[in-house]
């Protein structure tokens, strides 16, 4: 699971527990999720995924940048965005935190790439 580097992988992943052992248990539910959040995550660039008290903190890598007013008019006032960091408000979104979480992560145009420019260029 170490290797897996795309969602359609743990979709397979997912098909082929189901197949060998039936229904798995939600410990494993919540695995194959963070593989789904890994891979997301790691597509728009982002460094780390942690809690901090009601919040959900999503730090960017610092050679990714991101659209903080396209979020901001995307989701309202369902996250903050910073300069290097998103925070969901768990409180607010209820249950609705991890579907949030993913379309922002699926959503390309509000990450970019944008390298530092190395001295003399």
């Amino acid at each position: 699971m170490a290797a897996v580097t795309t969602t359609e992988e743990v979709a397979e992943i997912a098909r082929e527990m189901s197949d060998r052992f039936g229904r798995y248990p939600q410990p494993v539910e919540n695995l194959l999720y963070a593989l789904k959040i890994r891979t997301l995550g790691a597509r728009a660039g982002i460094q780390s995924i942690f809690t901090d008290g009601p919040w959900l903190i999503v730090k960017l890598r610092d050679d990714y940048s991101m659209e903080r007013e396209k979020l901001q008019r995307a989701f309202g006032d369902r996250l903050k965005a910073g300069h290097r960091q998103l925070r969901l408000n768990f409180r607010r979104l209820e249950s609705e935190w991890q579907r949030v979480l993913e379309e922002v992560l699926v959503g390309e145009e509000y990450f970019r790439y944008s390298p530092e420019p190395q001295p003399g260029s």
